[in-house]
């Protein structure tokens, strides 16, 4: 709930989203830190999961567009 509901914190979001991602869920935890990182676009942690993630469940593509706003 205070991840869905806060917009002033990219903490809540990320943990969610790694809750999610932990619990076989990873579409859903790509979906949340989408979102958080239209929020957050500046969020390192955001970012940083976005890479891992989309890269755990094969999507690279995505996974590079993300690690080149890292670079």
């Amino acid at each position: 709930m205070a991840a869905e509901s806060s917009v002033n914190n990219d903490r809540y979001m990320y943990v969610y989203a790694i809750a999610l991602n932990s619990t076989g869920k990873a579409d859903e935890a790509v979906d949340v830190l989408e979102k958080a990182n239209k929020i957050f676009p500046h969020s390192i942690d955001i970012i940083n999961a976005l890479i891992s993630i989309n890269r755990e469940i094969g999507n690279e593509n995505k996974a590079n567009q993300y690690e080149k706003i890292l670079h």
